[in-house]
């Protein structure tokens, strides 16, 4: 069964939605509602926190601001059994192909956030919805062994 099917059979509980304003600080308040979600003890917490903090830090920076959805950032995090999904809906902008580096120069300064997200998840992904605003989503998986973290 792939995603998309085991979550529209309801194998995936939401295990927090939270709204913030499109504002640098979100990012801290973001991963401060992952902790009571989630909470620092799961599995994948620490992956789950950093990707977190870079699709909310995306959003923050390259979102247009007063575009039809709004100048806001909405983070939901659902699981199951075996997975986690992590999605940041933002207001969008002009429309891009996400691109990953392949390495990273030590002294470059940013540029880090997909090729983080990549190595933190089982996949991700961005929806555009044009001027509805953009989705970014990852899947985490949660390891059958929690001590092979």
């Amino acid at each position: 069964m792939d995603l998309e099917e085991s979550r529209l059979d309801n194998r995936w509980t939401l295990l927090g939605a939270e709204t913030f304003a499109l504002a640098p600080e979100v990012v801290s308040e973001a991963r401060a509602r992952l902790r009571q979600w989630l909470g620092t003890d799961h599995p994948v917490y620490e992956s789950a926190e950093l990707v977190v903090s870079e699709l909310v830090t995306n959003a923050v920076v390259h979102s247009t601001r007063g575009r039809l959805y709004g100048n806001k950032v909405n983070l939901t995090v659902t699981g199951s059994e075996t997975r986690i999904y992590i999605q940041v809906v933002d207001p969008g902008g002009p429309s891009w192909t996400p691109t990953v580096p392949r390495e990273i120069p030590p002294d470059r300064i940013s540029g880090r956030g997909l090729w983080l997200v990549t190595r933190h998840s089982r996949q991700w992904g961005v929806r555009d919805y044009g001027s509805l605003g953009r989705a970014a989503w990852a899947v985490l998986d949660i390891p059958k062994n929690p001590d092979n973290r």
